[in-house]
This record gives C-alpha cells, structure tokens and sequence, in this order.
C-alpha cells in the first residue's frame, strides 16, 4: 500500500524527534495548574483531532468544514471553559498580563510542528483512532510495557477501556442508544520534553472525549485514588437529548453532557 504525502510527513516528524530519555513522572493532576502557567500566562497547546469522531455529524457541524479547518470541532466543545478556568485559577495567584493566553493555540494534529510539541504542554484530543499526536504517545508508552496505567485495549480500536489500576475493562453496553461513555483523562510526561507534560483526553465515543475535557474543570479531579506514576482517571458520562429544529427545518437530535453526571469512576 502507498504512502499519502501527509501521512510521510507525520512518520518522518515523529520518527526523526526521539522522545526524551527522563520519563519519571513527578506530577500530579493536582500540579496541573503550576504546569500550565509561564511567565504570568498560560502556556499549553490544544491538539484535536483529524478526523470526525464516531457520532460527530450528530453535533450539526457538516464534515466539509471539518475538512476545511483540518480538525474535529465535535472535540472542541468544552476547550473555552478549559481555558476561562486555568485563566482564572491563574489570576487568582498572580497578575495575569495582557499575553496571558499568547501561549494557547487550537492546531489540528497535521499541523502540529516538532518545534511546537518540544516546547509546550500538551492537551491531545480524541484517541489514536482520530488524533496522530495522540497515537504517538500511546504507540511510545505501549512499546514500554504498558506503562500507561489506563489504555484502550487495542492500539487499533478504542470500544475498550482498561485499567491496569483495578484491571476491570470499560465498555458501552450493545444498546446504550447514546445515553452514556467512557473516557480516559490522563497525564504523563511530554515524550518529546519531559520538564513538559501531555494530557490525554479521549473516549470510546466523542462525549467520553468531551467529558474527559471538561474535567479538567472538576475540583474533584486532584482527589487521586491510586498512587500510581502517571496520574490517571476513567471517567463515564451521562448524555442528555435535545431535539431542536435545524437550517433545513429538520429536527435535529442532539446529545449534551450533563455537567453532574461526569463520574470518577477509576
């Protein structure tokens, strides 16, 4: 089979950056805040997806604009609440400058530089099934013996969640209609720098990935229950449905996540 062109750029991006050799990690979710702060701003990249996400089209954004902005906007949904509340948090122990947020930036992952994923933190949205930066770093973890202490079960897939943590499995049941998922929220070590940190937000369907998002709001979050070296969650989400009336005058059924029904459930 052939290689695409883009696809040649992104195995010669990765291939020719070797991850940094120091990856113990010494954070917590709780030092996330520390993490995300530089020079009185904030400093962290926003990696989303390349490709619609399962349920996407249900969102109404249509799969040409997808296409043409090169990124999953379904992912997005929740990234301004996660920037107001690191903004916030970050004002409320310092003085915030006029640039607090000139090092935040949304890059799809085909456009993600080598320069960029050296020198910044890391928010990767979406599994490896939509997001390459993504696949990167559990491709690097999973030739490390399972390292990670969450996964999916199958490089190739992202229907099954496992937890080396408890080693229970997480999976919609065959009839869930939409109604709830699971997502994995987890942080390690920048592969690329380890004085940098990526975090992971990805689900078995796109609200696993939007919930794991939205709870890097969650005060909560820093509770950890295992001690573990890379801090780590499953999370599971319940949906709620809308019924609205579209452009075309079509009733659209849309999903929202109900904010308490975010549940730590690992």
């Amino acid at each position: 089979m052939g290689t695409s062109g883009t696809e040649k750029h992104r195995l010669g991006f990765w291939d020719s950056n070797s991850p940094a050799k120091n990856e113990e990690s010494r954070h917590t979710f709780h030092d996330l805040h520390q993490l995300f702060s530089h020079n009185n701003g904030l400093d962290f990249l926003v990696v989303s997806g390349h490709s619609t996400a399962k349920g996407g089209e249900e969102q109404g954004v249509p799969s040409e604009a997808k296409h043409i902005m090169g990124g999953n906007f379904s992912d997005l949904q929740y990234i301004p609440e996660v920037i107001s509340h690191f903004a916030f948090m970050l004002s409320g122990n310092q003085d915030v400058n006029e640039s607090a947020s000139s090092r935040v930036a949304i890059i799809p992952d085909i456009y993600l530089s080598a320069d960029e994923a050296k020198t910044h933190n890391l928010i990767l949205l979406g599994s490896a099934n939509v997001n390459w930066v993504t696949e990167s770093v559990f491709q690097h973890f999973w030739e490390k013996s399972h390292l990670l202490p969450i996964h999916f079960k199958s490089m190739s897939t992202d229907d099954i969640i496992v937890s080396e943590l408890s080693a229970k499995e997480y999976s919609l049941p065959p009839l869930s209609h939409g109604e709830e998922d699971y997502g994995i929220l987890e942080m390690v070590p920048n592969p690329w720098n380890s004085e940098k940190v990526a975090v992971l937000c990805c689900g078995i369907d796109l609200w696993g990935t939007q919930a794991a998002t939205l709870a890097l709001c969650r005060p909560d979050l820093t509770n950890n229950k295992h001690n573990h070296l890379y801090p780590a969650k499953v999370l599971s989400v319940r949906l709620q449905k809308t019924n609205v009336v579209g452009f075309s005058g079509h009733a659209l059924n849309l999903r929202e996540i109900v904010h308490d029904g975010i549940t730590f459930v690992e």
